[in-house]
């Protein structure tokens, strides 16, 4: 939500949709939010991965994204980010254990 908000308040267009769904074999998140068509990819020389960098600083940012997708991997879940010129996307789920739905 962090991201979203800070790309939200340098767009023009302000919007921000949160989905969230909880049942029976997992937690599925879905945020959209504007935000002013510049995407920044910055690639890390050790792990060869991309990182979205909302700043041209990108070597300092990028980073909260890229430890979303290793703590939902780490938990055997899915994560996918995706954008259009304006909208960028993000959805993930998570298995849950049937004990936590119990409670």
């Amino acid at each position: 939500m962090d991201n979203a908000l800070d790309a939200v308040s340098k767009a023009s267009e302000k919007i921000i949709k949160l989905d969230v769904e909880f049942g029976k074999g997992g937690l599925f998140v879905k945020v959209e939010n504007s935000f002013n068509g510049e995407i920044i990819y910055a690639t890390d020389t050790a792990e060869d991965r991309k990182r979205i960098a909302s700043t041209k600083n990108s070597e300092e940012h990028g980073y909260g994204l890229r430890n979303i997708q290793q703590s939902i991997e780490k938990y055997d879940g899915y994560m996918n980010t995706s954008h259009t010129e304006n909208i960028f996307s993000s959805i993930v789920f998570l298995y849950v254990d049937d004990a936590v739905l119990a409670v």
